[in-house]
């Protein structure tokens, strides 16, 4: 090992200078390296002193690498090591008694520990130390410089690369579709709730977006009847004032002139959340409840035609009510009794077709209509009940139709007469 005797040197020419008593005027420093000769007085600490060609020569600040790479969230770690190619009365130099080595900015590293024993350095940025980037350069400089005559120093600026931590965003919550539910023909808003922990509100572009996705369940999906709220829709989110990581997103289930059910029908979507940096979140599962419209029943006896009857025979008349969009609770009442209508022979009644309580009506007529009735006309009033299957919804209507009396042809007696309102009549 090349040795550089500094502190033996400067006490052998203490030592000469003391012995002398003939007066003569010895340089102690005679015959010395230049450096030797200009080192001036002790100091106690350190003095800057860089790169210059005896600190190049003697002292060495050792690491694996030029540069380290952190990543927010983890820990890391580098060795950094430092050497002084010099004996010191003869022996090695020894750290923080011959030499200290120290990290200048070590107060930029919040969190990090540093043993200059060992030469270990570690930290782990916080989340959210790289900001708005993918990735945040920094540097840790490193000092090495002795505690002895002449004062040397040298220092090293490692590359600390910190890569923005994969936190994916997350949908914490989506607004119950299924209780009530939504009817054909209405609109629901309802909200979603997302937590991104790289989201900031200082514009739309670093707000997280959001995604809505079929989540394959073909004929059942709702996707395509969902839509974001807002000037910006799905990216302009409201942020949490309580908590800078949660934004809530505004959204509408539109199933205006929609027809899907005749009675309950369960669709299913599913929302993503996307981060500024474009990482999305695993898909969250929505169920959308979809209930029957009830629309006001159609009538096969129309308004516009009056159904004709026979003088002196008994008739019977049909029509029928039904609400064809829907598996509803039909029922029709007569809003006057029949005899007290048409007359004492006259009876009217409807009955079910299909299950009890659902399906259309089937309403009847039987009418004895006497030879000579008081009048042309007979105005017959009726009123539907329709009512979904869950109680939840009914709606109720008034009808009046009319029976025309006309006479028989002349010729034989013909037995009773059957007149059928046609399904297509209308209301």
């Amino acid at each position: 090992m090349q040795t550089f005797k500094v502190a033996a040197i400067l006490a052998f020419a203490a030592a000469l200078g003391a012995s002398c008593s003939n007066g003569l005027k010895q340089d102690p420093y005679a015959n010395q390296p230049d450096e030797v000769k200009n080192a001036g007085p002790m100091d106690p600490k350190p003095k800057e002193k860089k790169g210059d060609a005896l600190s190049s020569a003697y002292l060495r600040i050792q690491t694996a690498s030029d540069s380290v790479e952190f990543r927010e969230g983890v820990e890391s770690k580098i060795t950094i090591k430092g050497a002084v190619l010099a004996d010191v009365n003869g022996r090695e130099p020894v750290l923080g008694q011959d030499y200290q080595l120290t990290i200048d900015n070590i107060a930029d590293f919040p969190g990090a520990s540093w043993d200059a024993t060992t030469g270990e350095f570690k930290w782990t940025p916080k989340p959210g130390y790289v900001q708005d980037e993918y990735t945040r350069n920094v540097h840790i400089e490193v000092t090495l410089a002795t505690l002895f005559k002449p004062i040397l120093q040298t220092q090293k600026s490692i590359i600390g690369v910190i890569t923005r931590a994969e936190m994916e965003p997350s949908v914490e919550s989506i607004e119950d579709l299924t209780n009530p539910g939504v009817r054909e023909g209405e609109t629901r808003d309802f909200k979603v709730v997302v937590r991104d922990p790289h989201a900031s509100d200082k514009s739309a572009d670093t707000k997280p977006r959001l995604s809505i996705v079929s989540d394959g369940a073909g004929s059942a999906s709702a996707a395509g009847l969902v839509t974001c709220l807002g000037t910006q829709g799905c990216s302009n989110p409201e942020k949490d004032p309580n908590d800078p990581q949660r934004y809530t997103f505004k959204l509408r289930v539109d199933l205006t002139g929609q027809e899907i059910t005749k009675d309950t029908k369960t669709l299913s979507f599913s929302v993503m959340a996307i981060s500024r940096f474009g990482e999305t979140s695993a898909p969250k599962k929505a169920n959308l409840l979809v209930k029957t419209k009830l629309n006001d029943p159609e009538i096969s006896w129309s308004a516009a035609d009056p159904i004709e009857v026979v003088a002196g025979r008994q008739n019977l008349v049909n029509f029928t009510v039904f609400d064809s969009g829907s598996d509803s609770q039909l029922t029709v009442n007569f809003d006057t009794a029949c005899n007290l209508v048409l007359g004492p022979t006259a009876t009217c009644s409807c009955t079910t077709l299909g299950r009890p309580g659902t399906g259309p009506q089937l309403c009847k007529i039987i009418w004895d209509v006497p030879q000579n009735p008081l009048q042309t006309n007979y105005s017959v009033k009726f009123t539907t009940f329709n009512r979904s299957k869950d109680q939840s919804q009914y709606t109720t209507k008034s009808y009046e139709r009319v029976l025309k009396v006309i006479q028989a042809a002349p010729g034989p007696v013909a037995p009773a007469s059957t007149a059928s309102a046609s399904v297509g009549g209308g209301l």
